[in-house]
């Protein structure tokens, strides 16, 4: 009897031993998963800060074209003012001496 339950102890051992193999090997499986997905990700990231990087520049650049244009802006907004002025004065100017050239 003592023989039997030895030997069914030993049968019980050996499955144990066996479903451990398998954890382990699906451990292991795992952890090399996860080690590809950690570099994955870390490269991932490294091409993100590269886009965010190039994002800046051109950002910077975009900023500066669109300030350049405000002051062209501005420049011909006050060119044009002062056409404005010019034309009125000659429009009055003109009046004037349609005014004149009635009264003569």
């Amino acid at each position: 009897e003592q023989v039997a339950a030895l030997r069914a102890l030993l049968s019980a051992a050996e499955e144990h031993l066996t479903t451990l193999q398998f954890d382990h090997s699906a451990l292991r499986s795992n952890l090399t998963a996860a080690s590809a997905n950690e570099d994955a990700l870390s490269a991932a990231n490294k091409a993100l800060l590269g886009d965010v990087a190039a994002g800046e520049v051109q950002l910077s650049a975009l900023r500066d074209r669109l300030t350049a244009s405000l002051s062209a802006a501005e420049a011909n907004g006050d060119a044009l003012a002062a056409a404005n002025k010019a034309l009125a004065a000659d429009v009055a100017a003109g009046a004037e001496r349609l005014t004149t050239l009635q009264f003569d």
